[in-house]
């Protein structure tokens, strides 16, 4: 029997989008609300979450009737008479305001250069292109790597053909197929990593193609 190993390898630009779409639309499990272009992310852990009075009865008690009413002028703009509210009025109108409005408020009142409701920034690869991420609830799997690699990356597709025949004068036939990104990173696949993979398999086809494959097959990948 003869064999043969065949390699497809490359940056999967339309998965990227997908899952750029999904984490918007919150389909990966969390609620984000995103300003500017892409300039300003907030990160809370559900729409229920988001929609949580921002401000604490307790701290907004102990803060001087002018403090509140300074405070209330950054969200209520409509009122006539307002410096005549009394401070358990100001007090119950900003009860009123949202974990969203507040992010929302601070992004228009500060705009991307002065925000500083952020917890990490990441940068992209061309001039100019920065996230200033927010994670509201702590979300332990936003990290700078994972925005990093949703905005400005795309995972790698990477597979193996096992292909065999009787001999010379026979059709190649597919014998087995392997995807070895399932071993590793997406973005960042390591070769000894799918490696040791491989031949940990049962499978003698797999070790044929940890064996086969090339040491920088995950090199300069387009």
């Amino acid at each position: 029997m003869q064999y043969k190993t065949e390699y497809s390898i490359f940056r999967d630009y339309d998965i990227a989008a997908e899952y750029y779409r999904e984490f918007l639309n919150g389909d990966a499990g969390c609620t984000v609300d995103l300003y500017g272009k892409t300039d300003y992310l907030v990160i809370f852990e559900s729409e229920q979450s988001a929609e949580k009075p921002y401000y604490r009865r307790t701290k907004l008690k102990a803060m001087r009737h002018n403090d509140l009413l300074d405070l209330w002028r950054e969200y209520f703009t409509e009122y006539t008479c307002f410096d005549e509210m009394t401070k358990s009025e100001l007090i119950g109108d900003l009860l009123e305001i949202t974990r969203r409005q507040y992010y929302a408020n601070h992004y228009e009142q500060n705009g991307f250069r002065n925000i500083e409701e952020y917890d990490f920034s990441v940068a992209g690869y061309s001039q100019g292109d920065i996230i200033k991420v927010c994670n509201a609830d702590d979300i332990s799997c936003i990290t700078t790597d994972f925005i990093r690699n949703l905005f400005y990356d795309a995972p790698i597709h990477a597979k193996a053909e096992v292909w065999k025949r009787e001999d010379s004068d026979s059709v190649w036939e597919l014998a087995d197929e392997f995807y070895l990104c399932d071993y590793t990173d997406i973005y960042t696949p390591l070769h000894e990593q799918v490696y040791q993979c491989l031949l940990n398999e049962n499978n003698l086809l797999a070790h044929l193609v940890a064996y086969d494959m090339p040491s920088g097959i995950f090199e300069n990948v387009e």
